[in-house]
């Protein structure tokens, strides 16, 4: 069946960051990224063919109608419109990638400065970004995906245990655009179905909370 959804006219490839970090999953540059492609490409990535397909019907579920699509269907020229409550800005609102928030973000939250994000840290930060449900419920989703795929580190957590982290190398390789196509070419992703499961789980809670009209005190 043919999709009905359109790119805007002129779309000839990616211009910014963001565009070009959801391209990944637009192999063929149609402006037009789908559940199918999304799935496609994770598994190329490393990831089995039970959670691509989960995790791509989630992603394109959040990010396709605020773009201009559907439920199944992101539209990468006008994927900025998707940014979302709770956001860390290191797009800005055209989509570019912003060196100098994620400076911010690294000094306001890398509490050891260690050069590095911990779970730990990113639960903070998405505390101090998210104040709606709604946010926390992405953010959640958006990180802990983000880790459980990427995490190149490891820290010591609050209560002592060691803790997957992103390193500030890694952030600036998922916000630059090229973290995906790395793991396209390398196909070695591990996802961390632990991590992600909590994760996923935290975010559900923030969902509902959402749905019922809860407001944080």
């Amino acid at each position: 069946m043919t999709n009905s959804i359109k790119p805007p006219p002129g779309f000839t490839g990616p211009k910014t960051a963001l565009q070009d970090h959801v391209s990944a999953f637009d192999p063929n540059k149609t402006g037009l990224v789908t559940t199918r492609t999304t799935a496609e490409g994770l598994q190329k990535m490393g990831v089995s063919a039970g959670w691509s397909k989960f995790i791509a019907t989630v992603i394109n579920a959040g990010l396709g109608p605020k773009s201009g699509g559907d439920l199944s269907t992101t539209v990468v020229p006008t994927i900025a419109r998707a940014e979302h409550e709770g956001d860390t800005g290191v797009f800005d609102p055209s989509g570019k990638f912003s060196p100098d928030r994620l400076n911010q973000i690294m000094t306001s939250f890398d509490r050891n400065k260690d050069q590095a994000l911990s779970l730990d840290e990113i639960h903070q930060m998405q505390f101090n970004n998210a104040k709606t449900p709604v946010g926390a419920a992405t953010t959640k989703l958006e990180f802990g995906l983000l880790l459980a795929m990427f995490s190149d580190t490891t820290v010591k957590g609050k209560d002592g245990t060691s803790q997957p982290a992103l390193s500030k190398g890694q952030l600036t390789k998922f916000y630059d655009g090229s973290l995906f196509k790395e793991a396209l070419k390398n196909g070695n992703v591990k996802l961390n179905t632990a991590l992600f499961s909590r994760e996923l789980v935290g975010a559900a809670s923030s969902a509902v909370k959402a749905a019922i009209g809860w407001t944080p005190k």
